[in-house]
């Protein structure tokens, strides 16, 4: 009984280590992020600090891959579909919370893609009440929603990695690549001396 004990004591410890672990990696893969942000925006000629402020600092990368107008553009774009994104999946935690305690016959919490299945099939069951379909179908929406401006968050956020890669000179292959590990082509950026910024290679989509 006794080994028993310490196993599973053992076990909890080696579980909070691992937790402790991932977070302090998430905080400094935060960090690094917000560094090479800084160098790539100095590199590119504006002062680095200005990446350190929120959404202004956004604006900023945006600019160094495209001229002012475009920038502006792309970047409210962005703000807006990031705002969208936390309000949507505000609402569809509250929404799921409420259906799952309403209805549930467990009480565990899935996010919206483990449960986007089940939510489909509770629309189509015809032994539901209105008030549970209604929810099901309104949980169902939410989803669709947050799937489709996650998709159009991410299609900024590459063309915005293609087109500040691209303005530092690097071929069409290595921009690509920005749009899938953008980590490690930052960190090429930021830390390169071959990687300098070019102004005639900034896209001008809405001309000033």
């Amino acid at each position: 009984m006794t080994t028993f004990l310490l196993f599973i004591f053992g076990f909890i410890i080696v579980l909070l280590i691992i937790e402790l672990l991932a977070a302090g990696l998430s905080f400094l893969s935060g960090v690094y992020k917000i560094i090479i942000k800084c160098l790539i925006i100095s590199k590119g000629g504006d002062d680095g600090w200005k990446g350190l402020i929120p959404f202004y600092g956004n604006y900023v990368y945006y600019h160094l891959g495209f001229n002012h107008k475009t920038s502006v553009i792309l970047f409210v774009a962005d703000t807006v579909l990031f705002v969208s994104l936390t309000i949507i999946n505000f609402m569809f935690q509250i929404t799921y919370n409420f259906y799952d305690q309403a209805f549930s016959q467990t009480s565990s919490y899935t996010s919206s893609t483990t449960s986007f299945n089940n939510l489909l099939q509770s629309v189509s069951s015809p032994s539901l009440g209105g008030g549970e379909t209604t929810l099901a179908i309104v949980l169902t929406i939410l989803s669709l929603i947050l799937g489709f401006v996650s998709i159009l968050s991410w299609v900024i956020k590459s063309i915005k990695n293609f087109a500040v890669t691209h303005a530092f000179g690097m071929e069409t292959g290595f921009c690509v690549c920005s749009i899938f590990f953008p980590i490690i082509t930052n960190s090429i950026l930021a830390f390169s001396s071959t990687a300098q910024h070019e102004d005639y290679a900034v896209y001008e989509w809405f001309p000033d």
